[in-house]
């Protein structure tokens, strides 16, 4: 196991129509104790890389202090997942990347703002998350951008590669919207076929070599789609990783780099 999840909680501070776990108001925040006793599990079991994610885990107050003991632990990668927008203040990044946050991952939904704070149920969502990708990039951290493929952005996967390449991000996570949960009806309004998706897929990743991206990977998509649609299935640093959640609290798997 090189990687543990750590799920921080389910508040969030965006409203997004495709989460599942939001809708969930039974799952309380694990208590700081909780989540402190996973992290000592992992290091016993392996794991060197630290993942927090949620919910939005910047709304925890002690997640600086969950990152600091994650240091201390001997972790080496920490990751925080995040929607970006309590990162576009300056200061805020500052305070992780000094508490051992050296990994990041940023939720996006598009290129287009319409389009992002549509899905995000947040006017000014795609500003906030825009400069958040910025502040990490000018810090030279490692950056990720997570890309949930819905019915309204598939169409230009592609052009979004190109627009978050110029903000200098570098490695891609595609992940396929599910429907599941309490309110899986509303989602699957925005889950597209997968035999519509292809070929745009299939440019997506054309437009990631021709660039030279470090990371490509497809999360939720079967493996006889991507091969169907003749999208790399493995090269250098790129691939496909199955990952499957666990419960508020943990989550634990072997992810490949």
């Amino acid at each position: 196991m090189k990687w543990i999840e750590i799920a921080t909680g389910y508040t969030c501070n965006s409203n997004c129509v495709y989460c599942a776990r939001l809708r969930d108001p039974a799952i309380p925040a694990p208590e700081r104790k909780e989540l402190l006793s996973y992290l000592i599990w992992g290091r016993k079991n392996g794991a060197t890389g630290a993942w927090f994610s949620g919910g939005e885990p910047t709304l925890r107050e002690d997640l600086a202090v969950l990152g600091m003991a994650a240091v201390k632990l001997g972790y080496q990668e920490i990751k925080m997942q995040s929607n970006g927008m309590v990162l576009s203040y300056q200061k805020a990044l500052e305070r992780y990347v000094q508490a051992g946050f050296n990994q990041f991952n940023v939720s996006v939904k598009s290129h287009l703002p319409a389009v992002h704070d549509k899905l995000s149920r947040r006017p000014g969502a795609f500003e906030m998350a825009m400069q958040g990708l910025k502040n990490i990039a000018a810090m030279n951290l490692h950056l990720e951008v997570d890309f949930l493929i819905t019915s309204l952005n598939y169409t230009t996967l592609a052009q979004s590669i190109e627009f978050f390449h110029k903000l200098g991000v570098k490695r891609f996570n595609f992940w396929y919207a599910c429907a599941m949960g309490p309110n899986a009806d509303e989602i699957a309004a925005y889950v597209p076929r997968m035999s519509d998706v292809m070929p745009h897929m299939a440019e997506a990743f054309q437009t990631g070599e021709r660039l030279g991206l470090d990371l490509m990977r497809s999360y939720h998509i079967l493996r006889a789609c991507l091969e169907s649609g003749k999208i790399p299935f493995q090269r250098s640093q790129a691939g496909y990783v199955d990952h499957e959640s666990g419960r508020a609290g943990i989550s634990a798997g072997i992810f490949s780099d």
